[in-house]
C-alpha cells in the first residue's frame, strides 16, 4: 500500500452529488464571488479524465466540512444523506 505525504496530490472522482457537495464547500470556504471564478479554480484541479487534483490535505479538509463544520450546512447535508437511504 502506497504511504501518502499530506502534501502528495491526489485525484478524487466525485459522483454528481459529490460535485454538487464540493462545490458548495468550496464556496462557504473561498467565498467566491461569482460562479466563473469558481469554475476557474474547478478547472485548474480537474483531469483529463474527469476527476478532482489536490493536495491530500486540502482533500481531507474539504471532506470534514462536507461531513461536519459546525455550520448549516451540515444540517441539510444531514438531512440530504438521510433522505438517500
Amino acid at each position: 500500500m502506497k504511504k501518502y505525504n499530506l502534501n502528495d496530490s491526489i485525484v478524487i472522482y466525485p459522483n454528481e452529488k459529490g460535485w454538487i457537495k464540493l462545490k458548495e464547500v468550496l464556496i462557504m470556504e473561498y467565498k467566491f464571488k461569482s460562479e466563473d471564478k469558481l469554475n476557474q479554480y474547478l478547472i485548474l484541479r480537474t483531469t483529463e479524465d474527469g476527476g478532482f487534483k489536490e493536495q491530500l490535505w486540502e482533500i481531507m479538509s474539504l471532506f470534514g466540512k462536507m461531513f461536519y463544520n459546525g455550520t448549516s450546512y451540515f444540517e441539510t447535508s444531514f438531512i440530504d444523506l438521510c433522505n438517500e437511504r
